[in-house]
């Protein structure tokens, strides 16, 4: 018995580390999507300053702009940008599988802890419908309360009204 608890409680454990493991990497795929994005704003912001680059379309990044040499200076900004559009890319589909994994593995683990749940939740149910029943009868009971003083109120309402009205 007691090794069954304790293969229990090492899955539990490397189930929480692999999802930590999991949220890390979500983290670290977070921080080059960010890290992309910047390099993107850096470049449009290195493309829109330079008059130069404006008049010029965006290279084909499929082919080289000089084989076997630097591109000039006045493709650099496009091929920084469009270098920083395709890590973007890249990155954020890897934030998005990593999420995607984590989510399932939640929802894997609250399938297999509803299955333990539902016996344990039987007499939890019977008190949880106990205390509903007293809550009603609770709220019926101030309801009528309520109702009164509202009665009451009109009465008084209605006689200050014809006071006021026999003193004209």
């Amino acid at each position: 018995m007691s090794d069954q608890m304790s293969l229990v409680v090492s899955m539990e454990r490397e189930r929480g580390d692999s999802l930590r493991d999991d949220a890390l990497d979500g983290q670290r795929h977070l921080e080059g999507t960010v890290q992309a994005a910047h390099e993107i704003l850096a470049s449009l912001n290195e493309v829109l300053c330079n008059p130069v680059l404006w008049t010029q379309p965006a290279p084909d990044t499929s082919n080289g702009s000089k084989p076997g040499g630097t591109p000039p200076q006045q493709e650099q900004g496009w091929l920084a940008l469009e270098t920083g559009r395709l890590r973007y890319k890249a990155t954020t589909a890897a934030l998005r599988a990593s999420v995607n994994n984590i989510f399932s593995k939640l929802q894997i683990r609250a399938q297999e802890g509803n299955s333990g749940e539902e016996k344990a939740s039987a007499g939890d149910l019977e008190q949880l419908e106990t205390q509903a029943a007293q809550l009603r009868e609770e709220a019926a009971r101030k309801n009528q309360l309520l109702k009164l003083l509202i009665d009451q109120s009109r009465d008084l309402v209605s006689d200050l009204s014809m006071w006021q009205s026999a003193e004209l």
